[in-house]
């Protein structure tokens, strides 16, 4: 992985170079040992850990809500609080973790104020 002008990422695939905008991603999650990226129009699998992209992804736009679940706040389109589950796009359901939903919580009102 590269970090390009602090937006863009660059991660390699088994036959690809792709070069994502951070805005574009809505959701990274976990696939086995590896970290699917969900943009609007694909889906990219890559060969790093959740947590080690993390680190990477700027942290006042993606949030870790779950174990297996990052998210781009900037793509919350709704929070669930009876469910624990937000809504990212009005398209993705991703569930919420109990340990981080007062957290997640306070961000997004954070993120209107």
């Amino acid at each position: 992985i590269l970090i390009l002008n602090g937006m863009k990422l660059t991660f390699k695939t088994k036959d690809k170079l792709h070069v994502v905008s951070a805005d574009e991603i809505l959701i990274c999650e976990v696939v086995g040992n590896y970290s699917r990226l969900v943009l609007n129009d694909k889906k990219i699998i890559i060969h790093i850990p959740l947590k080690r992209l993390m680190l990477l992804l700027p942290n006042d736009t993606f949030f870790r809500c779950h174990s297996s679940f990052i998210i781009n706040l900037n793509k919350v389109s709704e929070f669930n609080l009876s469910t624990n589950k937000v809504l990212i796009n009005n398209k993705i359901i991703v569930p919420v973790s109990l340990r981080c939903r007062q957290n997640l919580f306070k961000t997004l009102i954070n993120i209107l104020h």
